[in-house]
Formats: C-alpha cells, sequence, structure tokens
C-alpha cells in the first residue's frame, strides 16, 4: 500500500507511530497491527548543520572517487545518499537491524520511486547491538563499479 500522509507536517527529528487496520469486502476490520515506530529526518533547510562534501555542480567529475561515512544507528536503519543527479535519481545504501542480523540494502532511486539492487548480510562483521556503536561505511566508485567497505571490510561490490 501507498498511502499518503495527509495531516500537519511533522517536525525535524520528532519521534512517530503509526498502526494499521484493514476491512474486508464484507467490512469486517481486521485487529490493529503493532506499532511501528520511526524518526523523522532533516526536513528543513535552517536544521541542517552539515556541510556539503561532494563537488560544487551536480554531475562534475562523478566517475571515479570515494567517501566514508561514520555512522551509528539511533533507530532501526541508516541511509547514505549519493551520486544525487539533477532530477533527484541518486543510490541509497542502507543499514538496517530489522532482522537477527544487520543488512546493507543498496538501492537505487530512478523517477521518485526506489528498487532494491543488492541486499547483505553484515552478519560476521558487526552485530545489531554494536550498530548502536560508532562504524565507518566507506563507499569506493570507480566507473559503474561500487565497492562498500565497513569497519575496513569489503562488504559489497555493485
Amino acid at each position: 500500500m501507498d498511502i499518503s500522509y495527509g495531516d500537519k507536517p511533522l517536525p525535524c527529528h520528532q519521534r512517530c507511530f503509526w498502526v494499521v487496520r484493514l476491512w474486508d469486502q464484507n467490512g469486517a476490520g481486521s485487529p490493529w497491527s503493532k506499532p511501528a515506530v520511526w524518526t523523522m529526518g532533516v526536513m528543513d533547510p535552517k536544521h541542517w548543520t552539515a556541510r556539503w562534501i561532494g563537488p560544487e555542480q551536480i554531475g562534475a567529475g562523478l566517475k571515479n572517487y570515494a567517501f566514508q561515512a561514520d555512522l551509528k544507528l539511533q533507530a532501526r536503519a541508516s541511509g547514505v545518499f549519493f551520486r544525487v543527479q539533477p532530477n533527484e535519481d541518486a543510490y541509497l545504501w542502507q543499514i538496517n537491524t530489522f532482522g537477527p542480523a544487520p543488512v546493507l540494502k543498496e538501492h537505487v532511486r530512478e523517477n521518485g520511486g526506489y528498487r532494491v539492487l543488492k541486499q547483505v548480510s553484515l552478519a560476521g562483521v558487526v552485530t545489531n547491538a554494536a550498530m548502536a556503536h560508532w562504524h565507518t561505511l566507506k563507499i569506493i566508485v570507480q566507473g559503474d563499479r561500487i565497492e562498500s567497505n565497513l569497519k575496513g571490510r569489503l562488504v559489497g561490490v555493485l
């Protein structure tokens, strides 16, 4: 389901939750789901404290480069956008702890939608509990090849 939120805008960093209930063709309602919880991201530029770490002009020199991000999960997932194009197409690397071991999900954003390219288990590299501490994610882009390294270990090649 893809149901848009239609209420007042939620503030940056607000912890939110929702529950879901469905009705069948006879009007019988299901039990309420367990609450899903998330924290709003930075939605207002005045709350943004990061500095730009890429080329000043989008698309300039994006064939071969590397960058790293220090991550500490304060919720169940964290993501890094890169290779953002003027039409907002981009890559999103997300680390989440929804399963028994952390997972790196490599997404591409095209035409406003996301598609998972690859999912890599991080079992043996880091535990769900350890993701509450700082870890370095390094991305190396060489043409169409993208290497993902966590804690100095190669964890994925796309």
